[in-house]
C-alpha cells in the first residue's frame, strides 16, 4: 500500500513539475521581452529590501525548471553594478546547486529508464564520452557555450552516472568563464539585447 501510494505521490510531482515547465516554456515563447534581463531587474526592484534575497532565491531555484542563468546573471549585472563579484558568486553557486539538484533529479523523475528503453544506443554513446578522462572538459565546453542550456547536461550526466565530482568541477569551470564574460562584457551584451 506504501510502495502504491509513493508511485502515485512519485508521478504526480513529475506531472507537476512537467507542467510547471511547459507553462513556462509556452509563456517565455509568448512574452519573450518578459524574461529580458531589464525586464527581470525592474520585476526585481519591486522587492524593495529584499531585493538581494530574492534574487538569491531565483538564482538557486531558476534550474529546476530549465530556466536559463543569463537573464538573471545581466539584471544582476544591471541591479548591482557595483557588486559585480557578489553577482558572479551568486550565480555561479546558483548554478552548481540547480546542477546538483538536476544531476540527482535524473533518475528520481523516472526519465531515465524511459529514455535508455527508446534511446539505448544514444545514451550507452553519452555514458562513454561523459566518463572518459575528458569528460570534465566536455562538461565544461557544454557549460561554457551560450546557447545550450547547462542543465541538459547535468541532467544526462546524472542520467549516465558521470561521477559527481567530475560534473560538477566541469560545471564550475565553463559557467565560471561564461559568467565572467557576461559580467565584464555585461552593458555591451544589453546592446546586441
Amino acid at each position: 500500500m506504501a510502495l502504491i501510494n509513493l508511485k502515485q505521490i512519485k508521478k504526480s510531482i513529475n506531472y507537476l513539475w512537467i507542467s510547471m515547465v511547459l507553462f513556462i516554456l509556452i509563456y517565455l515563447l509568448l512574452h519573450p521581452s518578459a524574461f529580458s534581463a531589464a525586464h527581470l531587474s525592474v520585476f526585481l526592484q519591486k522587492f524593495g529590501t529584499w531585493i538581494w534575497l530574492v534574487y538569491i532565491l531565483i538564482s538557486f531555484l531558476r534550474g529546476l525548471f530549465l530556466f536559463p542563468s543569463t537573464p538573471f546573471v545581466l539584471a544582476g549585472a544591471i541591479l548591482f553594478p557595483e557588486k559585480l563579484i557578489l553577482v558572479g558568486i551568486i550565480s555561479i553557486l546558483g548554478i552548481l546547486f540547480s546542477a546538483t539538484l538536476l544531476y540527482y533529479f535524473a533518475d528520481a523523475i523516472g526519465f531515465g529508464d524511459y529514455l535508455s528503453k527508446k534511446y539505448p544506443k544514444k545514451i550507452e554513446k553519452a555514458r562513454i564520452q561523459l566518463n572518459k578522462p575528458q569528460g570534465k572538459w566536455l562538461v565544461a565546453a557544454w557549460a561554457w557555450f551560450p546557447f545550450v542550456p547547462t542543465d541538459i547536461i547535468c541532467y544526462v550526466a546524472g542520467l549516465v552516472q558521470m561521477r559527481f565530482s567530475i560534473m560538477i568541477t566541469g560545471i564550475f569551470l565553463g559557467e565560471t568563464i561564461l559568467i565572467s564574460l557576461y559580467l565584464y562584457l555585461g552593458k555591451d551584451i544589453l546592446s546586441f539585447m
